[in-house]
């Protein structure tokens, strides 16, 4: 392990444990690049939000009444509370924060502040909710902290478009309640998991057994990409079973 280490292909242990270097990820590479932070199968209607936290960083996603969807921080302009305080919702015409009650166009214009004749020089068109780049690809919506700078998600992950095109993405729906679980593990750990199969006939039996015998990790490009085929053996298990129906399967993390 020490000499793999050396010739670069591991990580050094603390630099899964540093704080230090969390924080400067954070800064270079997570609120640098496109996020996933929903669906649009998620915000339908006018009014429709939903927020999504990075560390320090906190965006509203919002559909306004022309059907656009708008990313901002979730910030008001006057003292920093969120003015979309739920995970999800409907705020209905305006988003509206719950502290002092300054009020929001769905588009990010500040539309109204209770007691004006307090802010002789307010100037409106100059405290609307602070944009965040937004970019909705196969229906799926990502944003980006600190600005794209010309970088496009389409671009991105333009070597797979062809082979998710037969899914329909955009036309997904959910098919029950989304629950989140926070666990106590630097980020670095699930992208080496997610980055081999070699784990997958020990930790996942069933998924080895509906495709594990022509699994293979493969690029597209400079995207990973895991195939395998969905053979006719007969199953142990009942989900395999149900699944076993000859069909190709291919997923590709997000990178």
């Amino acid at each position: 392990m020490v000499e793999t280490r050396r010739n670069g292909l591991m990580l050094a242990p603390w630099t899964y444990t540093s704080e230090e270097l969390c924080e400067l990820e954070i800064d270079h590479i997570f609120r640098h690049q496109w996020l996933l932070a929903g669906h649009i199968s998620e915000l339908a209607q006018a009014g429709d939000y939903l927020t999504f936290n990075l560390a320090k960083e906190r965006a509203v996603l919002v559909r306004d009444e022309s059907g656009e969807i708008n990313a901002f921080h979730n910030v008001c302009r006057h003292r920093g509370s969120r003015v979309a305080p739920d995970r999800q919702g409907n705020c209905g015409h305006v988003l509206r924060c719950p502290f002092h009650g300054w009020t929001y166009e769905l588009n990010g214009t500040l539309k109204s502040v209770p007691r004006p004749q307090g802010f002789p020089d307010l100037k409106k068109n100059s405290n609307a909710l602070v944009p965040i780049d937004l970019e909705i690809w196969n229906g799926f919506i990502f944003i980006c902290f600190e600005g794209a700078q010309g970088r496009s998600v389409a671009n991105q992950f333009g070597g797979i478009s062809e082979k998710i095109r037969p899914y329909k993405l955009e036309e997904m729906v959910p098919c029950g309640a989304e629950y989140d679980e926070v666990v106590d593990y630097n980020w670095k750990f699930f992208h080496d998991v997610d980055n081999e199969g070699y784990h997958v006939p020990v930790a996942h039996p069933a998924l080895h057994e509906l495709y594990g015998r022509d699994y293979c990790d493969s690029y597209l490009g400079n995207i990973p990409m895991s195939t395998g085929v969905v053979d006719d053996y007969p199953a142990r298990s009942w989900s395999v079973a149900r699944y076993n129906c000859g069909f190709i399967l291919v997923f590709s993390p997000i990178r």
